[in-house]
């Protein structure tokens, strides 16, 4: 990766007990900014079901190099219930 043409932009969730997910969905350019659109779920099992195991999720993009000052912005997603 070349720093000079390229940048990474990421979203971190920090340790959460249980599974999720983020992802970066959109960037938008606007004149002064860009714009990240980002999902974070939880996505732990069904409430019968324990799951106390910390997770870290991130996601992490490449672009291209940027001076504008970056916003992040959450876009609400369901949360997803899945069968363990």
């Amino acid at each position: 990766m070349d720093f000079t043409r390229d940048m990474v932009i990421g979203v971190f969730a920090g340790e959460i007990r249980g599974p999720a997910a983020v992802a970066i969905v959109r960037v938008t350019r606007e004149p002064n900014r860009l714009v990240v659109w980002y999902t974070f779920r939880d996505t732990r099992p069904m409430p019968a079901a324990e799951s106390g195991v910390p997770s870290t999720p991130f996601s992490i993009i490449r672009l291209p190099r940027s001076s504008l000052p970056v916003s992040f912005v959450q876009v609400k997603a369901p949360q997803v219930l899945r069968r363990p």
